[in-house]
């Protein structure tokens, strides 16, 4: 039993079950006010007033612990001999202070707060004003040595509610204060342990709600939360809200609001319940009715966690209520020899003032300031000062809106439609005037006029107070489709939604369609959860393209999202290609959907003729390795001369694809993920396209240190290199990744090539789609083999695709043109039937090899992936898995192939493997991986597992 006394120097907790005084040494020992000394110079016996209530974790001092305390002579002894001092001294205890007793009785001096001990074990429980009398019995064992300092008092309202184990329950601290109970012996005699009642379920208060939540970070299942019945009347599915999880709080989203005796789990105690913390969204319920039933199929369809569709539902801006972009446009405030002069005369003191005023002067007109920065290569300090010396003004101002600026009305079309265009529009718009769902495939040839179909499908469904929306493979690539769209429908309001622009553009148009004002949303994937309440008609255009599937969580098809949600809403669903995917063209022979067929381009001009070249006859008839063949660079010049224009595609981006050292054969790699680099010249670095891992260029060799270092394979910089020396008068520009950095850069070179400013476009697949250019009468495929080298049952079907979109851009006015495509595999089936244009026979002979194969689409495929850090335990937890999968498919339709390495075996330094799945139905694979088997996956050691159902990429 511990008693405290009062000394008038220094308070004291004399342990008298120990009977070990501590003191608290003066140089640690806070100055005590006089309050404070009053207080202890007060205290001679019994003492009233506020008492502190502690509890430790059962006076056990860990192994290693670095346990000592001060005695009143500043010595300090080692826990050792504490603890040895204590077990002494317990034997003398009288008889009426049993060593075995659960209580000690503490006293602390009135306006005073323990804030600490001396001894390492965690105290649990803190400071609360109590009653008057002198004792209370507070758990702990006997054994306890307790040293505390002394600061002025603070409430603090934390409740000691732990019970130890196989004990009585202990009375509430806070509920009032009890004698001490008798003392008792202990019997030596074990004795069984008294059985213990369920404590009574706490009722939540009057009016409160139950409440599942989803949380964003993606737990597997909801949480039950509670709000009070001031919150809860406010709170619907799909609100965003801030709860607690463990020691912190997470975002979630609302799924459920219920009365708070019925929850979903059995036997769950309202009395454990957390409330929730507050609502996030001064806007209310951000996740509209329709897009909450699109994330739950979602979420049961791609197996993943509800929460984590939800945050992939909202754009980041949105979330975080960001405000309303502003445009900051720069002008100057002096004539241009002003600024001139100014420029020169800051040259040297402040270059990048000086850059700024240059690229102003370059321009002639006002410029963006992102935009202006971006092109002098300076920082906003820079621009303060010119501005603080008024060379240059800024104004600011709100964007724009595209229904502000296409509200004078949807213009008219001015094009006379073809039959086919008639026959498909009809079957369309009687679909619409049904009111019912209907999903049709629109199969055009390149130049066929599907855009036009879509665009007076729009116009019908709007007239008809339905709303649209468009669904394009990148946003950023099609300016054109976007520009259509809004000079013909902008009366209605039109919004874009896309990844390059700002959170703040995002969340203005997102709110605006919330609100109601949009009737047409074009954007990239993620616009298919936009907020339309009246959707009416769906657009998918250049349906196959593989960007439709998310590659992160969660990994959903787009395609297939649109059919749930068009028949959801009871809306038409077009998919629109001159080379349907193969899962669309099953769909379109089953009934699924609807083929309508263009057969013919609008002004009647004949598909491009193809010509195959062999570059194995090439290479051998010239005793050379070349990248253009004879016959490209005799049409390229050809082309130039008529003043025409001309497209070279390549898709692969770089100088060189392969660095290796003419001594000992060794390949620079990337350390990370075992991939060959690829050389960039213009920057003078080396990178892997995969981790992004950049370093100079080598000049030896790594591995021997010999200088002879070669630099083989073909990229695009490598071929505009060449190019420029093949055609020195030439104007050429090249389109890729690493020279469109901007977010202008796309446009302003396509404007650029469509005004005549370039003769010679080179690029990667960012110009094989939606460019419509008269001028062109050549295209060159330089490599047409890159796609059909893919570890990938899908590659043949890309290179198919990608040849006849490409070839499409030729040929588009009277002056007719053609296509020359190199290639090293020139009898490869999916080569000649792009030559041939021959699409429905590359279909059939393609579908009848997948349904040999058991490939899809005749099967639903699911591939998981398993990495590690490790290789070992990534091996063994790909075994595991595998095992996992065969024991839950065992009698059932379900096949299991794997694991096997993935064809990019270490990736980002994780090693790699994967394990797939073949199943009949996409049902099949949704139960297998949504229950216990995928709860299984998750709980593996050594290795992380992701599923990807119906993936697009197997490398």
């Amino acid at each position: 039993m511990c008693d405290v006394t009062s000394a008038r120097v220094k308070p004291r907790i004399v342990c008298r079950t120990s009977r070990l005084p501590t003191s608290t040494s003066p140089s640690r020992a806070p100055a005590r006010t006089a309050s404070a000394r009053a207080a202890c110079r007060t205290l001679s016996g019994p003492c009233s007033g506020p008492y502190g209530l502690f509890r430790s974790d059962g006076g056990r001092i860990s192994r290693g612990s670095k346990y000592t305390r001060q005695t009143s002579r500043g010595a300090a002894r080692s826990s050792n001999s504490a603890s040895s001092a204590m077990r002494s001294d317990c034997a003398s205890i009288p008889p009426e202070e049993p060593r075995c007793s659960r209580y000690t009785q503490i006293i602390i001096p009135p306006h005073s707060s323990v804030v600490r001990t001396s001894v390492s074990q965690r105290v649990i429980g803190c400071l609360r004003p109590l009653p008057s009398p002198s004792r209370y019995h507070m758990p702990d064992p006997c054994a306890t040595i307790l040293s505390f300092l002394f600061i002025p008092w603070t409430p603090c309202y934390a409740s000691v509610m732990a019970r130890r184990r196989n004990r009585d329950p202990e009375p509430d601290l806070f509920s009032g204060l009890e004698p001490p109970p008798a003392p008792v012996v202990p019997d030596s005699r074990p004795a069984e342990a008294a059985p213990r009642e369920a404590p009574a379920a706490a009722a939540l208060p009057p009016g409160a709600k139950r409440v599942e939540v989803a949380l964003e970070r993606g737990a597997p299942e909801p949480f039950t939360y509670w709000a009070p019945a001031s919150l809860a009347g406010q709170l619907a599915p799909g609100a965003r809200v801030l709860v607690p999880l463990g020691p912190r709080t997470a975002a979630g989203y609302v799924v459920a609001v219920g009365d708070a005796d019925t929850l979903p789990k059995t036997g769950l105690d309202p009395g454990r319940l957390k409330p929730i913390v507050r609502m996030l969204d001064a806007d209310g319920t951000l996740v509209i009715p329709p897009i909450l039933d699109l994330a739950r199929w979602i979420a049961r369809q791609y197996a993943c966690p509800l929460g984590s569709v939800l945050a992939a539902v909202l754009p980041a801006g949105v979330k975080r209520g960001a405000e309303a972009a502003r445009m900051r446009t720069v002008h100057a405030a002096l004539p241009a020899d002003a600024l001139r002069a100014a420029a020169e005369a800051c040259a040297k003191r402040a270059p990048k003032q000086a850059a700024l005023l240059h690229a102003l002067l370059a321009a002639d007109a006002p410029l963006l300031a992102a935009e202006l920065l971006e092109h002098a290569g300076a920082n906003d300090a820079a621009l303060k000062a010119l501005l603080d010396k008024g060379l240059v003004a800024i104004r600011e101002q709100a964007p724009v809106t595209l229904a502000e600026a296409y509200a004078r009305g949807a213009a008219p079309s001015g094009v006379t439609l073809t039959a086919a265009q008639e026959t498909a529009l009809a079957a369309i718009r009687e679909a619409l005037a049904a009111g019912s769902h209907r999903a049709f495939l629109l199969q055009g040839v390149t130049g066929s006029g599907k855009t036009e179909v879509y665009l007076r499908t729009l116009a019908t469904a709007l007239e008809n107070g339905r709303q649209g929306l468009v669904l394009v493979p990148e946003i950023a690539l099609t300016p054109q489709t976007a520009a259509r769209f809004e000079e013909r429908l902008g009366c209605h309001g039109v919004a874009v939604l896309h990844s390059h622009l700002t959170d703040g553009e995002r969340a203005e148009a997102w709110r605006a369609v919330r609100s109601g004002r949009i009737g047409v949303v074009i954007g990239a994937r993620s616009a298919l959860f936009a907020p339309l309440e009246r959707l009416g008609c769906i657009v998918i255009d250049e349906e196959h393209e593989g960007t439709f599937k998310q590659e992160s969580t969660p990994r959903y098809q787009a395609r297939e999202v649109a059919y749930e949600r068009a028949r959801a809403a009871n809306a038409v669903l077009i998919l629109g290609s001159a080379t349907p995917s193969l899962e669309s063209a099953l769909a379109a022979q089953t009934g699924r959907s609807r083929l309508l067929l263009l057969p013919e381009r609008v002004r009647g001009q004949e598909l491009p003729p193809v010509e195959i070249v062999s570059m194995t006859d090439e290479n051998r008839d010239t005793r050379r390795y070349n990248y253009l063949a004879r016959a490209l660079v005799t049409a390229i010049r050809e082309t130039v001369a008529r003043g025409e224009q001309t497209i070279l595609f390549l898709n692969r981006r770089g100088y060189a694809t392969v660095i290796t050292c003419l001594r000992c054969g060794h390949t620079e790699r990337c350390a990370q993920c075992d991939i060959a680099l690829t050389s960039h010249r213009e920057r003078e670095i080396v990178a892997c396209h995969y981790c992004g891992m950049e370093k100079p260029i080598p000049e030896t060799c790594a591995e021997c240190g010999a200088p002879g270092i070669k630099f083989w394979g073909l990229g695009t910089e490598r071929l505009e290199h060449q190019v420029r020396q093949t055609f020195p008068d030439a104007r050429i520009a090249r389109m890729d990744s690493d020279t469109m950095t901007r977010r202008a850069s796309y446009v302003e070179t396509l404007s650029a090539f469509r005004a005549g400013r370039i003769d010679i476009l080179i690029g990667t697949q960012m110009i094989a789609k939606g460019l419509d250019f008269p001028n062109v009468t050549l295209v060159g495929i330089v490599l047409a083999d890159t796609a059909l080298h893919m570890p990938d049952f899908r590659s043949r079907e890309r290179t198919f695709q990608l040849l006849e979109q490409v070839s499409g851009r030729a040929g588009r006015s009277e002056k007719g043109g053609r296509v020359l495509v190199q290639t090293y595999r020139p009898r490869d089936p999916a080569i000649l039937a792009a030559a041939q244009h021959d699409y429905q026979g590359f279909v059939e002979d393609e579908l009848r090899e997948r349904r040999t194969y058991g490939y899809p689409p005749f099967t639903r495929l699911a591939r998981v992936l398993i990495r590690g850090k490790d290789g070992a335990k990534a091996s063994a937890a790909g075994r595991e898995a595998a095992g996992i999968l065969r024991n839950a498919t065992q009698g059932s339709s379900l096949q299991v192939l794997g694991p096997s390495h993935a064809p990019l075996a270490m990736l980002e330094g994780f090693h790699r493997f994967h394990v797939l799945v073949k199943s009949p139905t996409g049902e099949a694979l949704a139960e297998l991986f949504g229950g216990p088997v995928g709860r299984a996956l998750g709980k593996m050691k050594g290795a992380e597992a992701t599923v990807d159902i119906d993936p697009q990429s197997m490398l």
